[in-house]
């Protein structure tokens, strides 16, 4: 695998009636004990992706292997954990993804949380530039779950704050008065 190979970094590998994608997550098999023990997963694109930041110290990682991440996939990391921080690449395609991803999770019963990495960067040349450590800081305690953003989104929603209710000082109307 080289940065500048024309053909990219992945090889699409053709499904067969053994190997089927969308049921299966590379680096499961070597990643499953440290996700138990961590109690988190964290989901990747690619196998480049994973392979770099495994390397790199981060050992409850797996990927969906460049397909769109499907709800076997996520009941295969429900064996295992019950929280995933998705660090999908940092591009249009990566953030559609992210989306979809996040909305899947949730509706599997999972907890969720995205970790964002700079504009262009994948996990894969991320980890290559700045190391498995500032992988590492990317997500989780810093990133929250995105459950619990929703929560307040629905919260504020439902309760919207009225116009006119704190002042230019951050104080209420009312303090401002006195």
């Amino acid at each position: 695998m080289r940065e500048d190979d024309p053909l990219g970094k992945y090889i699409n590998s053709p499904e067969t009636p053994i190997y089927v994608k969308s049921r299966s997550l590379y680096g499961l098999c070597q990643s499953k004990e440290a996700i138990r023990a961590q109690e988190f997963a964290v989901l990747v694109e690619g196998y480049a992706d994973l392979i770099s930041v495994y390397q790199a110290g981060v050992e409850n990682i797996v990927a969906s292997s460049g397909t769109a991440l499907t709800e076997e996939q996520i009941q295969l990391i429900a064996r295992y954990a019950k929280a995933v921080t998705l660090v999908y690449d940092a591009d249009s395609a990566g953030s559609k993804a992210t989306i979809r991803g996040v909305d899947l999770i949730i509706e599997n019963g999972l907890d969720v949380s995205v970790a964002t990495l700079p504009a262009g960067e994948d996990p894969d040349s991320f980890v290559k530039k700045n190391g498995g450590e500032a992988f590492r800081d990317a997500w989780p305690p810093r990133c929250r779950s995105l459950i619990s953003r929703r929560r307040r989104s629905a919260i504020r929603d439902f309760f919207p704050r009225r116009k006119g209710r704190r002042g230019q000082s951050g104080r209420s109307s009312r303090q401002s008065q006195k």
